[in-house]
């Protein structure tokens, strides 16, 4: 299939679109990926399975680093006494990486292979379950960093203008982002 005319225009009404989800999903999979190679470590140290800072506790991180998203949930799955995760948190890392996916892998290609604009719907509800588990990593990864609970933004609020941020046209999207920032 070659591009015509027609489907650049079609490829650059969708691509801001794209562009803002996708950054969205590196967010994610950047600090989902930064605070379960924190636990995994700790635990390691804790658990005297490595020397801090010896060679093979650096390589152990450094294999931290490289795990993909549903190695890295499975692990933090598997840890029933050092760190309390529930089975409703684990579903919501693994419905948001789930659709991190789908919109890394198949949400452009629909776009170039169907020549329709993205479904507002179907984009919406993968990016609600991505911005779930970007609250969530976030809020867990506060915590740890500050020794703190945050307690001044709510899941619903966070999800909602992530949403909104992706979809909506850029002027409703600044009202509803400086409405948010009140």
């Amino acid at each position: 299939m070659w591009l015509t005319p027609n489907t650049l225009n079609q490829i650059d009404r969708n691509s801001g679109v794209i562009g803002r989800v996708i950054l969205i999903c590196q967010k994610f999979e950047a600090t989902c990926n930064d605070i379960i190679s924190w636990f995994e470590a700790t635990i390691a140290l804790e658990n005297r399975k490595y020397e801090f800072m010896s060679t093979e506790y650096i390589s152990y991180v450094d294999d931290l680093h490289r795990m993909l998203m549903g190695q890295s949930i499975k692990k933090l799955s598997n840890h029933k006494k050092e760190i309390i995760v529930s089975k409703s948190e684990i579903q919501i890392l693994n419905e948001a990486r789930k659709s991190r996916n789908w919109i890394v892998h198949e949400s452009g290609l629909k776009t170039l292979f169907t020549n329709k604009d993205l479904e507002v719907e179907e984009l919406s509800m993968h990016v609600k379950k991505v911005a779930r588990g970007e609250f969530l990593v976030s809020n867990w990864s506060y915590q740890f960093y500050e020794q703190e609970t945050l307690d001044c933004i709510n899941e619903g609020l966070y999800t909602n203008c992530i949403v909104d941020w992706v979809v909506l046209p850029d002027e409703e999207k600044t009202r509803q982002t400086l409405w948010f920032f009140r």
